[in-house]
């Protein structure tokens, strides 16, 4: 497995394919927006709030990849997870779509070298994505808004 094919498979177990974990599409599969943004007294985030954050992070680092922007005064950790759009859950859904296809893309198009030297923020990356789609799907549990075939597929 060359390392292009490594980071892609590593991008589509925690975006879009059941592997060891659930994916985050997986994850957020038929999630009202009510159920998005319940929050019980001892949840320091909703699932909304998450995905903020990953959105936020996600599209960081993308854009770091693709040298769209460089960043001076990134937000502290806390405030990358409030609502600061107006954006509806079905929207904000639609975003993380963009950014994965966007990160496959790049990834797909990156010269060795610069996924070389990228390899280990990607794998961080991914880590930090696969921690949040645990955090959600407990929440789903939590709020009795799981259903277990959306779960892990060993099978893969």
């Amino acid at each position: 497995m060359t390392l292009r094919q490594f980071l892609q498979s590593q991008l589509k177990a925690t975006y879009n394919q059941n592997t060891w974990f659930v994916s985050l599409k997986s994850a957020l599969h038929g999630l009202s927006e009510k159920e998005a943004m319940c929050k019980k007294q001892n949840q320091p985030h909703s699932i909304t709030e998450i995905v903020q954050h990953l959105i936020f992070y996600n599209q960081l680092e993308l854009d770091q990849f693709n040298h769209k922007k460089t960043y001076r005064d990134l937000p502290r950790t806390e405030q990358t997870f409030t609502y600061h759009h107006q954006e509806s859950w079905l929207q904000k859904t639609v975003m993380l779509d963009a950014i994965f296809n966007a990160w496959d893309k790049a990834i797909a198009e990156a010269s060795e070298e610069k996924l070389n030297k990228w390899q280990e923020n990607l794998s961080y990356l991914t880590l930090h994505n696969a921690y949040h789609i645990g955090q959600i799907v407990l929440i789903r549990k939590e709020i009795d808004a799981w259903n277990d075939k959306y779960g892990v597929n060993y099978n893969f």
